[in-house]
């Protein structure tokens, strides 16, 4: 049975039954019939059915009596169990089932599905810039239903396999793979359309998304699906994510779940990552989302095939939308048309700098790993960023649009039935409201980003300052964690305040590195201009992050020592030891390095031991043992050697002989 009330009361009932002796049926119809105070007298059959049944017994009163008589028999307090059973067989009656009858879903896009554009031939709006002409074709916009008409694909036959499997009994899971706007929501959301009536959808959509899974998965049942649209969200999060790939996995294989129908979308960037095999020595963040993942994936062509164009074109002499995407569509890519992209496309080219600042803001906002609701905090912090002085001023001119709201209302109003650049997040009944206003950008947006990027027209700085002084602790902490090992940096930059030049210099950095605007040689120009010995590292470390310059960094912290600031240099060092940085190991190396320069030998030791075996044994490691050894801390030199001994290193053994040593 699935988790819940009534498989508690089963639970509860077979526990006093077995406590009991595990009377026969007609014993406990007996012990019902002798008491006098029995508020049911159930018949044989239907005490069998009260305790072995996976259904609710109709009579509370008959549940009562044999849990009555069963409690005394097993010497338990009968009063205690006869309250359990009675308070779990209400919550069992009033539980109401998670998820919606399949065949009351009527609202497509409360699941995500691309609103299509609108042939309709009114005057245009100011939010119509750029939307293509109507063709004339097909009827009226007012008599169309809410999606173009479907036409199934490939895809779509090898989905209905999975969805057939599901129906038959077995709990299936199947992930539709492909870019922005290319009908994989719109995929899933005809399979659910298409199953028996005695199925539910559930659409975790609360935000965040994996503490929304996590919060109700246990009262899921049978025959349901599990609606995980951008799959990404419940599975990148590298702890949370792991849990909710878990639930699944279990979910998937208990059998008294089957059958459960989990559908997912997501794009091939975050598939890859969720899938990819995992590196010897390097942590596995998504161990259990590759297992529940690989083998799981239907790809979603771009466009339509050849083969399948006569099916488009007899669905669009009955569709307006349908025959407009067949006239206008570039390369047969039919769904992005239909998802208004070339509309979406044009209301960037052409917004108000102002407006065109927001989407690029959040466009930025979205690559340092914010999102995908973003707040409007962030957003009008940041945008000003990319507005030269004179752009700001005429956002601020009178009978400009007005700065922020007229320029976010301009991006979020509807063109022809889509929605705008940046919509507008709306928490559903029984979602979790929201503290401040927030906004998503439009998938097929951040998908381009690299289109959209422009330069900083204030510099990069200048959006890290704004950034550094509107954001939230925990917006800070998913910045942190944006780059690999950028834990030791956040943990630092709380030590040494937002605003100052140190925490704008490792932003700044940041900016950089995710924009892919500074290319190796534009980064060393940034890192020898640098104006303190902090800037240096976050440029450096950039580098070092992009194997464009992997010694870059190891160069800078050899410079610290003789600019006499090694003993900042080591904090920095002891920051990405602590963080698990993945370069951790070289840097302990390095700075031992410097150490055993300064004559600092115990300290360089002990660096030597927190970069562990895991490099090759270093000709600077030999002369420190030796010079240790020499000075008699024969203790201290062979704790140094100890990581490479236990790793069975040969040269160490061989160093260690030489030298006499020996532990203890």
């Amino acid at each position: 049975m699935p988790p819940g009330p009534l498989r508690e009361l089963k639970d509860l009932l077979y526990e006093v039954y077995l406590a009991a002796g595990a009377p026969s049926l007609d014993v406990v119809t007996a012990l019902i019939a002798a008491d006098d105070d029995a508020p049911g007298a159930p018949a044989r059959d239907s005490v069998h059915r009260i305790l072995s049944a996976p259904a609710l017994p109709p009579s509370q009163a008959d549940v009562v009596a044999v849990a009555t008589v069963l409690a005394r028999e097993a010497r338990w307090d009968p009063a205690d169990t006869v309250a359990r059973a009675r308070t779990l067989w209400v919550r069992a009656g009033t539980a109401r089932p998670l998820g919606t009858p399949v065949g009351d879903l009527s609202d497509p896009f409360a699941f995500e599905v691309h609103a299509s554009i609108d042939t309709g031939t009114g005057a245009p709006t100011d939010a119509d810039v750029g939307a293509p002409t109507d063709t004339g074709t097909g009827a009226p916009t007012e008599d169309l239903p809410l999606l173009p008409t479907y036409v199934g694909r490939a895809h779509d036959a090898r989905l209905a396999e999975a969805v057939a499997r599901a129906v038959g009994g077995r709990s299936t899971l199947a992930v539709l793979v492909a870019g922005s706007s290319t009908g994989k929501t719109r995929a899933c959301w005809e399979a659910v359309r298409a199953l028996p009536a005695d199925w539910r959808s559930w659409h975790p959509a609360d935000h965040p998304r994996p503490a929304s899974f996590l919060r109700d998965a246990g009262r899921i049942g049978p025959r349901t699906v599990v609606w995980l649209d951008e799959t990404e969200l419940y599975l990148l999060p590298e702890e949370a994510g792991e849990r909710v790939a878990g639930a699944l996995r279990g979910m998937l294989h208990d059998p008294a779940l089957a059958p459960v129908l989990v559908l997912g979308t997501i794009w091939p960037e975050h598939w890859q990552s969720l899938c990819a095999a995992a590196v010897p020595g390097r942590p596995d963040p998504h161990a259990e989302a590759r297992r529940l993942l690989t083998g799981r994936g239907i790809e979603v062509p771009d466009a339509f095939t050849e083969e399948e164009m006569p099916a488009l074109a007899a669905a669009a002499r009955e569709d307006s939308r349908l025959a407009q995407a067949l006239h206008n569509a570039s390369e047969r890519r039919i769904t992005q048309y239909l998802a208004g992209v070339p509309v979406l496309m044009e209301r960037v080219r052409t917004a108000p700098a102002p407006a065109r600042a927001l989407v690029l803001a959040a466009v930025e906002l979205r690559t340092l790993g914010l999102g995908p609701d973003l707040p409007e905090r962030l957003l009008t912090a940041t945008a000003p960023a990319y507005l030269s002085a004179a752009q700001w001023d005429e956002a601020h001119q009178e009978g400009a649009a007005g700065w922020p709201d007229g320029f976010l209302a301009h991006l979020t109003r509807p063109a022809r039935g889509v929605p705008g650049p940046l919509v507008p997040v709306r928490p559903r009944p029984g979602q979790t409201p929201l503290s401040e206003t927030h906004y998503r950008l439009a998938d097929y947006l951040w998908q381009t980003a690299a289109d959209l990027r422009a330069p900083f027209a204030d510099g990069p700085a200048a959006f890290a300052r704004a950034l550094l002084g509107r954001a939230t602790d925990a917006e800070l902490a998913v910045l942190s964690r944006s780059t690999p090992g950028q834990a030791a940096y956040f943990a630092r930059l709380h030590r040494e305040g937002r605003q100052t030049g140190k925490a704008v210099s490792w932003l700044t950095a940041r900016l950089g590195r995710t924009n892919g605007r500074l290319w190796s040689i534009m980064i060393c120009t940034e890192l020898k201009k640098a104006a303190s010995f902090w800037e240096a590292l976050c440029w450096a470390e950039v580098l070092a992050e992009a194997d464009h310059e992997p010694d870059a960094l190891l160069d800078t912290l050899g410079t610290a020592r003789v600019s006499g600031r090694l003993d900042q240099a080591l904090e920095w060092i002891d920051d990405a030891l602590a963080s698990g940085h993945p370069s951790g190991p070289r840097y302990a190396e390095a700075g031992a390095r410097q150490l055993l320069h300064e004559e600092r030998l115990s300290e360089a030791a002990a660096y030597y031991r927190r970069a562990g075996p895991g490099l090759d044994l270093p000709f600077h490691l030999w002369w420190l043992v030796a010079r240790l050894a020499r000075q008699g801390h024969t203790g201290e030199a062979y704790g140094a050697l100890r990581p490479h001994l236990d790793a069975g290193d040969r040269t160490a053994r061989w160093v260690a002989e030489e030298l006499g040593l020996e532990s203890g």
